[in-house]
């Protein structure tokens, strides 16, 4: 006790107690607005696929930003009060409550995600085909599935947020099961995959629609374009037939296959069996076009087979007719120009038949062997401006070539490169106009296939460098993926697609190679580079990803990237990553040849 005339001699230590309560006052009153709020906050749920009687009383959180938002604000006032030299009496409380909130910021991250996975596992488990397959895992789901459905069926009716602090352990619990099951499903994928491997080429959900959707016939056909270059749907004896026997282009062209396919296997092992009789089917009919072609009127021959037949063998007689001509030259040196002359009357026979009655179908087969007569007049042309006496010399040893070997089957030659055709159902396709542009990328990409390399196209955009790799894959009845590059890439998702690439045998164009990041180039790199040894090594199978499976390897595997140098956002590749590509730089096409020979083949 003192007295007020006294008070001047305490004064410091009155401000001070002072200068407390005050702060203390406006501390308490910032912790219970906080507090207050904090015992308001509530989820907002929303019914899940409320269309769907299954999952009617199911509920899912929603506006999550701004719940976070609230949390992140409520942990910074926290912090302010907590660093405040003035808390004394509140810090307990204090301390609790920012306590309650990360373990409520822990609980919805972790829910969160469980929230996710149990979205896609749901959709996926809701197919009585997986659960089958997968019962170990359907049992797992099944158990976090009824516990997940309780908890957010209890959530929406009590709703605020401080309630939920109890939870976090058992959503770990479930994030962790959940994720137990994602990766048997992606063991289960790669598995189905490996036995078909141009599954590779279809997300995680597309091949998951086929698998869950094995016994629908029309689901798998949908996603058959994605699998096969030109095979748009699937012929069956009658309908509802569990067989196919025929293949179905998307310009309506119909090849039927060797033998019938039945489809009551699981559908990896009855698709594989598809390629084969594609495979099958196409070397058939190019021995049979060939004999018909020596026996049948050319028009009629033309009309009457199918388009990538037409194409192919025409290319046989060309190179044939066009080595016999050469070797004539040493007894007639006109031997040349005599077979330009007749290469020149078919074209005009060709014209003349494209302005003919022609079906749809018909007229885009013409039309397609036109553009590719048109150079091969040309070549001609200029073999005998060179006066060309012997097919060894180069100018006849640079061009694309066409044999068919003692066995039937059709092998391509372009200087010392031999590559064996790839009987890929091509149905009746548009073909590139080839200009020396074009030819000089061809034989920059055969030289490298040859030696067990890529190529790299460079060079702006629009000088056709994804379309010349694309119609040389045309050119050679390859299989080819185009795979469109950005900084999204990660190394995972390229081994995925190179697994494909070498099981399958096929081509890869990857666009826009140089905007994937640095750092992700490095590891493909490494892994081109296990791809190239194994190529030379010529293994059967080889390690790749997974160190566990060996996977089989195809020697026609290439992979090619196209680049647009110094644009914005492009990655100067590593050196380790430019010696497995030879380099091809291509400038502005030649668009006046290129308009000449599409007007003359449209005949306008």
């Amino acid at each position: 006790k003192f007295n007020g005339h006294e008070s001047w001699i305490y004064q410091e230590q009155i401000q001070e107690v002072a200068t407390q309560a005050t702060q203390e006052a406006v501390l308490d009153a910032q912790f219970n607005d906080i507090e207050q709020k904090w015992k308001a906050l509530e989820f907002t749920c929303v019914n899940y696929k409320p269309e769907n009687l299954r999952n009617k009383e199911v509920y899912v959180l929603t506006e999550i930003d701004e719940l976070q938002a609230a949390l992140d604000d409520f942990l910074a006032s926290l912090n302010n009060i907590l660093g405040s030299r003035y808390l004394k009496m509140l810090r307990k409380r204090a301390e609790k409550l920012q306590k309650d909130v990360l373990i409520a910021q822990e609980t919805l991250d972790d829910w969160l995600q469980v929230q996710k996975n149990w979205i896609y596992l749901e959709n996926i488990f809701a197919s009585q085909d997986i659960k089958t397959k997968l019962k170990e895992e359907n049992a797992l789901f099944e158990n976090v599935d009824k516990q997940f459905k309780a908890i957010m069926k209890k959530t929406n009716s009590q709703k605020q947020v401080h309630r939920a602090s109890g939870l976090l352990d058992k959503f770990r619990e479930y994030k962790e099961t959940l994720n137990r099951i994602q990766k048997a499903l992606e063991s289960y994928l790669e598995e189905k995959r490996m036995a078909f491997p141009r599954f590779y080429f279809l997300s995680n959900d597309e091949l998951l629609e086929i698998l869950a959707k094995s016994q629908d016939f029309d689901a798998i056909q949908r996603n058959l374009k994605k699998c096969f270059e030109a095979i748009y749907r699937l012929e069956q004896p009658e309908e509802g037939a569990r067989s196919v026997n025929g293949m179905i282009s998307p310009e309506g062209e119909k090849i039927p296959f060797v033998k019938g396919v039945s489809t009551k296997e699981e559908v990896e092992l009855w698709l594989m069996k598809v390629q084969d009789q594609m495979i099958e089917s196409l070397k058939k009919r190019m021995k049979q076009g060939k004999v018909e072609s020596e026996t049948q009127e050319r028009n009629h021959w033309l009309l009457n087979q199918p388009a990538q037949v037409v194409a192919t063998i025409s290319n046989l007689i060309w190179t044939y007719d066009t080595e016999q001509a050469i070797n004539s030259m040493t007894d007639d040196s006109t031997a040349l120009s005599k077979h330009y002359n007749l290469l020149y009357e078919s074209l005009n026979g060709l014209t003349a038949l494209v302005r003919g009655t022609l079906t749809p179908l018909q007229h885009k087969v013409i039309v397609a062997l036109i553009t590719q007569d048109v150079h091969a007049r040309d070549i001609v042309d200029a073999l005998t401006d060179e006066n060309v006496s012997s097919i060894s010399e180069f100018s006849w040893q640079q061009q694309l070539r066409y044999y068919m070997d003692e066995n039937d089957l059709i092998i391509v030659r372009q200087v010392n490169a031999k590559l064996n055709y790839g009987y890929e159902y091509l149905g009746a396709t548009t073909r590139l106009v080839i200009t020396n542009l074009t030819d000089r990328c061809w034989m920059t990409i055969t030289g490298a296939l040859n030696i067990k390399l890529g190529a790299a196209p460079a060079g702006p955009a629009g000088t056709g460098k994804t379309e010349s790799t694309k119609d040389l894959a045309k050119a050679l009845g390859m299989f080819c993926v185009v795979f469109n590059c950005s900084d999204q890439i990660e190394y995972k998702m390229m081994g995925r697609l190179f697994s494909g690439l070498v099981q399958q045998g096929a081509w890869a164009c990857l666009d826009e190679f140089n905007r994937i990041d640095i750092e992700v180039l490095s590891v493909i790199a490494q892994q081109l580079l296990t791809v190239r040894q194994a190529l030379i090594r010529r293994d059967q199978q080889f390690i790749f990803v997974n160190p566990d499976k060996p996977i089989n390897l195809k020697e026609e595997v290439g992979v090619f990237i196209t680049m647009n140098p110094g644009y914005a956002g492009r990655t100067e590749l590593p050196d380790n990553l430019k010696v497995l590509f030879r380099p091809v730089s291509m400038m502005i096409p030649d668009y006046k040849l290129i308009a000449e020979i599409m007007l003359q083949a449209e005949r306008v």
